[in-house]
């Protein structure tokens, strides 16, 4: 099951952040359901989701109900935003919360 692998990859890395890519719609409900299971047992791990779909389906969203399970979308190039994050800065103050471009 995946968050059996998802949880097994928690349990031996321990990491602080994790990070989805979401290429094409197909991939949001899986994103969302292991972004769920985080929430719920592993509630301080941060998580961040970038990638084709959030680029340029998710650019304009309005509705904040996704920053339930998910900390941060990332838009296009994600490197820089990827930086700050594992370096523990806030975004600019011009980006919304929870979204860094």
């Amino acid at each position: 099951e995946m968050v059996a692998l998802l949880e097994r990859q928690i349990e031996a890395v321990r990491p602080t952040l994790v990070g989805f890519t979401a290429p094409f719609p197909g991939n949001l409900l899986a994103i969302l359901r292991c972004a769920q299971y985080l929430k719920e047992r592993h509630p301080d791990i941060r998580i961040a989701m970038g990638g084709g779909y959030p680029s340029t389906e998710l650019r304009t969203m309005t509705d904040k109900a996704i920053f339930r399970y998910i900390d941060y979308i990332i838009l296009d190039d994600g490197e820089r935003p990827l930086e700050r994050l594992l370096a523990r800065q806030r975004p600019a103050a011009h980006l919304r919360p929870g979204r860094l471009s």
